[in-house]
């Protein structure tokens, strides 16, 4: 005759029936931010936040009004239950939602591009807090003294934020108690949460200075654009908007052929103009998260060897991108190291 409690016994039978239920919800859907939309990873498929500014110092709107997500579905059934598909798939992130039904995410990995209004970035590091672009835009140059801050102020730059947004993903299948075909089917949801990676252009700063008498308002904000008050500064000539620059960056190369294996790789500008503000981003493998390794300028024509320190391990992912590259210049921008 068993000494067992019937506490203990009752919470063994609980275990018993949550724990098919929670295996069954494993991996049934999968979601992630991809860079490689179009089969290849390239740093057009971050989503991207512009901000700029009317002086020729500081910061004081994002014109950016919306947001543009790369999410890469996938899973399986739900078990012998589940019918010959999910009936719908929704895809959220903190601003906005879409509904796909009938996805065919079963038999292979799919892409969906969700596009939501523009709304500030998560902080990484503080939870239920947004992180304002113009801030970080305006800390950078803070942050910089003498040459470096004139040349992000005139160049712009580029700013990686680890997880800005949350995607979010329900998958609705139909479940059949006993089987297919055996009494009512019923519909239960499984869900999946991932983060998203986004980048904080900051344009050139280029345009006039505010005149510190003056009384002039400055151009109506368009729907969705931010603005923070600027603050006066001296008058001073005002320098011609930049035009568009021609040129083309790519990974020329990349290897193991440092000391003790070191990760090496080499910049090339195929195009006539300089190459400014480029920035490298590397990840080891598909699951990890992207990191900046560099920041640099590539003169026309030239090939650059990175001495700034390179992740090492298999399956290295790099991207370069530059400020102001065309996008039909995009298509080099990536490279791998298995």
């Amino acid at each position: 005759m068993s000494n067992a409690h019937p506490t203990n016994l009752m919470l063994a039978l609980v275990v018993a029936l949550i724990a098919p239920q929670a295996a069954m919800a494993k991996d049934v859907l999968e979601i992630r931010q991809t860079l490689n939309k179009g089969g290849v990873e390239t740093d057009a498929d971050f989503t991207r936040i512009r901000v700029t500014g009317r002086t020729d110092k500081r910061y004081d709107a994002v014109t950016t009004r919306q947001l543009d997500f790369w999410i890469s579905v996938s899973g399986k059934k739900p078990g012998k239950m589940a019918g010959n598909g999910p009936l719908r798939l929704k895809l959220a992130a903190d601003n906005g939602v879409t509904t796909i039904d009938e996805p065919d995410y079963l038999e292979a990995t799919r892409i969906y591009h969700l596009v939501t209004p523009y709304i500030d970035p998560r902080s990484a590091t503080v939870s239920n807090t947004r992180v304002s672009p113009i801030k970080r835009c305006n800390d950078e140059i803070d942050q910089l003294r003498g040459a470096a801050r004139d040349r992000f102020q005139r160049e712009g730059g580029l700013l990686l934020l680890k997880q800005a947004y949350q995607l979010q993903g329900v998958a609705t299948h139909e479940l059949w108690p006993g089987g297919i075909g055996f009494k009512e089917p019923y519909k239960r949801d499984f869900p999946a949460t991932a983060w998203a990676d986004a980048q904080i252009i900051c344009a050139p700063l280029a345009g006039p200075k505010v005149r510190t008498q003056t009384r002039t308002q400055g151009a109506a904000d368009r729907p969705g654009q931010r603005r923070e008050p600027v603050m006066p500064a001296p008058d001073r000539p005002a320098r011609a908007t930049p035009q568009a620059a021609d040129f083309d960056i790519r990974i020329r190369r990349v290897d193991r052929g440092g000391p003790g294996g070191a990760t090496r790789l080499w910049l090339y500008n195929a195009g006539p103009n300089l190459a400014r503000g480029c920035t490298v981003t590397a990840r080891a493998g598909s699951a990890a998260s992207w990191q900046t390794v560099a920041t640099t300028n590539v003169a026309a024509r030239q090939t650059l060897a990175l001495e700034a320190p390179l992740p090492t391990g298999a399956n290295l992912h790099f991207i370069v991108a530059c400020i102001g590259e065309p996008e039909s210049n995009l298509t080099n921008n990536t490279a791998t190291l298995p």
